[in-house]
């Protein structure tokens, strides 16, 4: 999974102020890449990648009520490459 610093880092955030929102993304990016796909991290950087990206969307579109915003096509093709690859284990059911 992510850390907290290193998200902080992607998203070019100083201070405090949205650790625990941060923090809440990165746990629902890493179950939305395994209820997607079935597969779970096995420490891959293209894996790391899917989540940054997914959590970097939700931050920054967090504020937009009652507007469809699509996912990164790059977060879609990562998820599709995590799925169809042998390189990362089967989620548990």
């Amino acid at each position: 999974m992510v850390t907290l610093e290193d998200m902080k880092k992607y998203l070019r955030v100083d201070g405090r102020d949205d650790d625990d929102l941060i923090t809440s993304l990165i746990e629902s990016a890493e179950q939305y890449i395994i209820n997607t796909t079935g597969k779970t991290n096995n420490g891959s950087a293209l894996y790391l990648l899917c989540e940054k990206i997914f959590v970097a969307h939700w931050y920054e579109n967090r504020g937009i009520v009652g507007e469809e915003t699509e996912l990164p096509q790059a977060g879609q093709a990562l998820l599709t490459h995590i799925k169809l690859s042998d390189a990362y284990p089967e989620a548990a059911s």
